[in-house]
Parts: C-alpha cells; structure tokens; sequence
C-alpha cells in the first residue's frame, strides 16, 4: 500500500496544473477540408503536455504529413479538471465543448467528424453526443485512447481523499444513477451504439501497481477494434513518436475503415516496397521505422499494408497491395500470423498461414520478393 501511495503522488505531481477554468479550442490547420478530427485531451492535462511525445512530435501537427489526412482539418479542444481543487463536471465540459465546436470549429459544416479522445476525453465526447444530438450526424468516428467507460478504480481511490467532481464521476459504481452507468444507459436509448468505435488501451502501469485505467474499465461501448498498445502506460497512449508508432497506425485503419474511398486511393499507388501490418507484430514498429528510413535513404517508395488477419487467407493480399499489386519487395514479420501460443500448435499455425501466403503470391504472378524479419532469425544467438 506504500508504494503504491508513493507512486501516487508522484503521477499527480508529474501533472501540469491549470491556473484557472479556460475552456478553448484551437484550428491546428489553417486550410478548409470536408473532413474534421477533433483531439480531446484526458483529466489533469492539456492539449500539449497530453498530445506531444517526448522527441517533441505533436500528434495533430504530425497528422499533416500522412496522406490519409491530406483532406482533413486538425482541432483541439483544450479544458480545465483540478485534483485539489474542485473542476467542472463532466455535463459542464461538454457544455463548453458544444460550444466551441459550433463557434470556433463550426463542427456543423463538415461534412465528417471524428473524434480522437484520452482517458476522461472519450467521455466528454459521449456525454457531448448524448446531450447536444444537434452534433450528431457528421460524426463518423470515435477513436478512445483508455477512456474508463465502465468506470476507474484507481480515479475512485484518488478521488475520495480530493475535492475533484471530475474524478468522483470516473469513479463509477453500482449507483444507477452514477454519471457512467447513465451516461452508457442514455447512449444506447439514443441510438449511439452505431457510431463506429475504435479503442486502445494501456498494457504497462504508470507506476508501481497503478493502472489509471485498467483494459477492463476501458472496453465499454468499445463496437470496433479494442487494441493492446504494447509497452505502453496510461500516458504514453497519446504521444506516437512518429507515423509509425502503433496509436497513430491504430487511427489510420480506423480511417481507411470509416472513409474506405480514400484509403483506397491510397493503396491504389504502387511502390517498391509494402511492409505488412500485423496485429501480434511487437516488435513491427520500431524495424518499420528504421526500415522506412533506409529506404528514404534509398531513394525508394513504400507504405503499410492495411492490417492483415489474424489468419491469411487469399483475400488478404488487397490488404497488402490494393487492388493494384504494384510492389516489388514484401516486408512481413516472421510473428504476424502467430496469434497462438508460442508452442507447437502456435509454430504449427504460423507454418501455414505463411504456405497460404506464399501460395497466394506465386497465383498473383509470382513476381513480388518477399523479405522476412525476426529476432528469431538471428544466427548469433
């Protein structure tokens, strides 16, 4: 129980306070698109300090230099929350945030909005579609970074020491009448559940033993993909270091799902070189992005694949090239198909679902080389 006190007071110390109640919101690009993502930030934080990695990337800036958001506007929402002192409810953030999406956003004239949303900030986005339905009909997505739909231990623990009413309604609880357990009653009596969902949730504590959010108080109203971000805690969930960083490859599948005309644009360009997408792919990003870099280096062009499945199959090489098939090279970790055990029947597995893909690439044409990357791999081991 010390130790967990002490890791505590550290995370609360390590937050940026707020002088005083400021609720704005800020247009990150200047230019005028038919699409809008929206980043709210989570409790105790700020646009900046929640949304910029420590190599000083700034997640809505580094949207700009991804083509699936070259017809895209870039907004933030910036409010106040307070642990040791009293902070608006979650009903009083939505109030301002409606606000500031109709004056300053002008949310109602774009023609698609998602919302990209940490910790408390996926619900205030609920609690805004649930009491402004004006807001709902652009609204294509949700994409939830550990927002404690079903409530948060560890905010019920904090909160029954400090004044906070933000963290009191985080609690969550039995009460019927407890902001959550309303809050997820009137999203389905009003119809919401249809709205695509995307989530991602925290696999490392912030401190010893403390999940601020734990997976499990994070799944709720979760109607898309629920993903593990591997390695990473409550707070690094918000800040990718780069395009490749697994938060922001998570929001491009869900705007290839949502928007699949321009993911598809997309993957009709034909380059040198597809580096495969794979859901058990720990160690994919960091080889990606040293890959990606090589190749710049080299003068050639490449991009991700969509996210294959679990089991390949013949369909998946659109997944991989789009319906062009153009690449001349396959980069494709020796794990992706392995959702299995590491043990025969998991060997056994991935065995297969590598002949299927090797199958499938000699009926395409055969002409497309295939390079294979793994730890496993390495002879000095």
């Amino acid at each position: 129980m010390k130790q967990i006190a002490v890791a505590v007071l550290l995370i609360l110390l390590s937050m940026p306070a707020l002088a005083q109640y400021q609720p704005s919101g800020h247009m990150e690009q200047p230019t005028r698109h038919a699409r809008l993502v929206v980043f709210v930030h989570g409790v105790i934080g700020d646009k900046v300090s929640t949304f910029t990695n420590a190599n000083g990337i700034f997640w809505p800036t580094l949207t700009q230099g991804d083509p699936l958001f070259d017809d895209v506007d870039v907004f933030t929402y910036n409010y106040f929350t307070s642990i040791f002192e009293d902070s608006p409810s979650v009903a009083d953030i939505a109030s301002d945030f409606a606000k500031i999406l109709k004056n300053d956003a002008q949310m109602q004239t774009y023609g698609s909005v998602v919302f990209v949303a940490h910790s408390l900030g996926g619900i205030v986005v609920r609690k805004l579609l649930i009491d402004y339905p004006e807001l709902r009909p652009n609204v294509a997505a949700t994409y939830m970074l550990g927002s404690p739909t079903l409530g948060s231990d560890f905010a019920g623990w904090v909160a029954a020491g400090v004044p906070s009413k933000t963290l009191k309604e985080l609690a969550g609880g039995s009460d019927p009448d407890a902001m959550l357990n309303k809050l997820i009653k009137d999203w389905f009596e009003e119809g919401l559940s249809s709205i695509p969902s995307f989530c991602a949730y925290e696999t490392r504590e912030v401190g010893p033993f403390v999940f601020p959010v734990h997976p499990k108080e994070a799944v709720g109203l979760c109607n898309r993909s629920f993903s593990p971000m591997t390695g990473m805690n409550h707070n690094d969930l918000p800040k990718p270091k780069d395009l490749w960083a697994p938060q922001h490859v998570e929001l491009q599948h869900a705007m290839e799902d949502v928007f699949p005309n321009e993911g598809a644009a997309i993957h009709r360009e034909a380059v040198d070189v597809v580096i495969a997408t794979c859901k058990p792919d720990e160690y994919g990003p960091e080889f990606r992005r040293v890959f990606a870099e090589r190749l710049r280096s080299m003068g050639k062009s490449y991009r991700a694949s969509k996210m294959l499945h679990d089991d390949f199959y013949h369909r998946d090489l659109g997944l991989l090239f789009g319906p062009t098939r153009g690449a001349k090279l396959l980069a494709i970790h020796y794990s992706c198909f392995q959702d299995g055990k590491e043990d025969k029947a998991g060997n056994l597995e991935r065995r297969d679902d590598f002949r299927e893909l090797l199958k499938a690439l000699r009926g395409a044409g055969g002409a497309v080389k295939l390079l294979v990357y793994s730890s496993a791999l390495d002879s000095t081991k």
